[in-house]
């Protein structure tokens, strides 16, 4: 019975220990709804981008919708993959402030600047 407020505290500890690294994987900066702009992805150079805790969704304005593969944060980066209309993407954002990521989305033909904006509603 010696043992039991020790196992208790270190249950405790080992509880807030995975909570912090849980909420660490997915930095509060990155949630929410973007507003896309890929200037030289011809046919799919805006969108509304939702980022969730554990996905990412885009709905473009051609009506095509994709969900985000291999979601990664990594401090104030963000790198998923998606597939678009049968093409591999690959997409890499940078946090520039609290209202705008900037990067690059890349596939087999081509790379395109990325620049996701807040939307005001948030």
């Amino acid at each position: 019975m010696k043992n039991f407020p020790s196992r208790v505290i270190l249950t405790l500890l080992l509880g807030f220990a995975i909570t912090l690294t849980l909420n660490a994987q997915t930095p509060k900066k990155f949630i929410g709804t973007w507003d896309q702009n890929a200037p030289d992805a011809s046919g799919y150079e805006t969108a509304k981008v939702v980022i969730e805790k554990q996905s990412i969704s885009t709905k473009f304005t051609n009506g095509s919708q994709n969900t985000a593969e291999k979601i990664k944060y990594e401090s104030d980066t963000l790198r998923f993959n998606m597939d678009v209309d049968g093409e591999y993407v690959t997409c890499y954002v940078v946090v520039k402030d609290k209202n705008n990521l900037k990067g690059f989305a890349s596939w087999s033909t081509g790379t395109t600047g990325l620049i996701l904006t807040r939307t005001k509603d948030e």
